[in-house]
């Protein structure tokens, strides 16, 4: 009985001096279930120093429950110590990798036992990760330890791999970050340009939001060292939420279409802002973040509420601000805060790149929102433009009208006699001489009657002025009434007028004078005044220029004055 219980003791020693050894494969693939081999210690206080092996050695290691395992240690001045072992049973030396994701992890030493004192095994570098090579000969058993320093939970996230394997995570690592912040810059430049070029302050806001992506994340991968990332987290989040909020007052109209809901959010992020400064500056570290992450929290639900009261406005630049948020929303919460802050969610690649992913989505969406404003925007100012193209014509039209018919009112005026409103002595000029050049085209044959009143310096003196140009007037109408429309009548000048007539026969002129002067002696004016007239008229036929035609009448009517007046004398 005593030899049984000596032996099961002895293989209950074996099995739990055996769980604490990785026994490496000799085909060197991949150790599946190394974390059930990791063991670890929080250094609460990290006081345990590396140059004495007994220290560390001498406390309770623990064993890890799951892969990934997230430790809650908090922010400062505190270690993580990780233990394992590894045995080669193999008859040729073995070659692993160590693989950490860095993470939240400001330092990382890897520790070999040797004796009473640790040997440092320098790591190779690389973007977010860690990675040791492990030598381990032919039946050699070794311990090692880890010391992390880390700012947040302490995120276990660790493989034992093979060197090819290594290569590809740090390349497939590597290249999603540079793709992330070579993407992210581009956009930060490309807005803020936006900005410069069009003075819309809505793409400042953008910029500055997206801009605190990429401090973020140059910080969780460990490029961007000058502030802790537990400060820089809020920092991100603080930037982020003011100015994705001030963005959406602009792209919602908030303030106009939802005043109370705009006071409230307003309110929310004043007082942020408020506790951001106040807090960094008394340095509430223990309790900061979560405070500050709550009421971001909140106000980014307030803006999803606002997103949410403007959908029924039916514009897509909504639709695609709220899956910006919702996008971005997700991918912090579940790595920043998730994992990284409050260490509550598993760590895998979905967990770890969330964040990013939701940057990117938030980026994506809002440039789409931005696209389709700047669409409307576009149709609106041709709408507009067409519209006013459209009036714009029409008054133009309308002017012209106006132009024209002020032109010819203006032209009518200026051959007009203004007294008599007969065709004043520049139309007469005008029409005689087209009608002189056009005597040869033409089977009727042009006469001209110069007529002039009979003694009308007489009627001035006697009856007045006025009286003599009612005399004028009157003479005009009888004139006009005497002669066919065809016929041009206009006043020469002082009391003489100017008859141009086209007549079929040359006998029919002798007629027409007559009818003139007769119809003028016969009218009756006041005071019983009448008055007579006396016409010279001279045929264009053989004449050599207007001025010898219109001489030839002039000198006829000069003929009819010395016989006498009131008679028509032909040249």
């Amino acid at each position: 009985m005593k030899q049984i219980v000596l032996i099961f003791f002895a293989l209950l020693f074996f099995t739990t001096l055996n769980a604490e050894v990785l026994t490496l494969s000799c085909d060197k693939k991949e150790e599946k279930g190394f974390y059930n081999y990791l063991q670890y210690y929080k250094d609460v206080n990290a006081s345990i120093s590396t140059k004495n092996s007994l220290e560390i050695s001498q406390v309770d290691f623990t064993h890890l429950d799951r892969p990934n395992a997230n430790l809650g240690l908090s922010f400062q001045n505190r270690a993580l110590w990780l233990k394992f072992s590894l045995k080669n049973s193999c008859p040729n030396t073995q070659q692993r990798v160590l693989f950490l994701k860095k993470i939240t992890n400001k330092s990382i030493e890897l520790y070999e036992e040797n004796g009473e004192r640790f040997v440092e095994i320098k790591k190779t570098p690389s973007v977010n990760n860690a990675y040791y090579d492990l030598s381990i000969d032919p039946n050699e058993t070794k311990r090692y330890y880890l010391r992390l320093i880390g700012d947040g939970p302490y995120i276990i996230a660790s493989e034992l791999i093979d060197s090819r394997k290594a290569i590809e995570e740090s390349y497939i690592s590597g290249a999603f970050f540079f793709f992330f912040t070579t993407f992210v810059s581009i956009a930060i430049i490309v807005y803020l340009l936006i900005f410069i070029f069009l003075r819309e302050v809505i793409y400042l806001y953008f910029s500055l939001h997206i801009s605190s992506h990429l401090m973020l994340w140059l910080s969780v991968y460990g490029v961007f060292t000058a502030v802790e990332l537990s400060l820089v987290k809020v920092i991100s989040i603080f930037i982020s939420s003011t100015f994705i909020t001030l963005l959406s007052f602009e792209i919602l109209q908030t303030r106009k279409y939802m005043p109370g809901l705009s006071k409230v959010l307003l309110a929310f992020l004043f007082f942020m802002n408020f506790y951001f400064f106040v807090g960094f500056y008394l340095d509430w570290i223990e309790f900061y973040a979560p405070i500050f992450g709550i009421t971001s929290f909140i106000t980014y639900m307030l803006i999803i509420a606002s997103i949410l009261g403007s959908i029924k406005r039916g514009s897509k630049k909504v639709i695609y601000l709220l899956l910006a948020v919702i996008g971005y929303i997700l991918g912090y919460y579940i790595t920043v805060v998730g994992v990284f802050t409050l260490g509550k969610i598993p760590v895998n690649d979905f967990t770890l790149y969330a964040g990013m992913m939701g940057a990117i989505i938030d980026i994506v969406f809002v440039s789409l929102a931005f696209i389709h404003m700047a669409e409307k925007t576009y149709h609106d100012q041709r709408k507009k433009l067409l519209e006013y193209s459209r009036s714009l014509e029409g008054t133009v039209q309308e002017r012209t009208l106006k132009i024209q018919e002020q032109n010819s009112l203006l032209h009518l005026q200026a051959i007009t006699d203004t007294l008599t409103q007969l065709p004043n002595r520049l139309e007469l000029d005008r029409y005689c001489t087209s009608a002189f050049a056009d005597r040869g085209h033409s089977e009727k044959e042009l006469f001209a009657l110069l007529i002039d009143i009979d003694n009308f310096k007489q009627v001035n003196d006697v009856y007045g002025h006025l009286f003599g140009d009612a005399v004028l007037k009157t003479i005009s109408k009888v004139l006009l009434k005497s002669l066919k429309e065809s016929d041009m009548v206009g006043r020469w000048g002082g009391d003489e007028f100017l008859v141009v007539v086209h007549v079929s026969k040359a006998d029919d002129i002798a007629m027409i004078a007559e009818r003139v002067r007769k119809n003028v002696r016969n009218k009756e004016l006041e005071h019983n005044v009448r008055i007579t007239i006396s016409l010279g008229v001279s045929s264009a036929r053989d004449k050599k220029s207007i001025g010898s035609w219109i001489q030839s009448a002039d000198e006829a009517l000069y003929r009819a004055k010395k016989r006498g007046k009131d008679r028509v004398v032909f040249s």
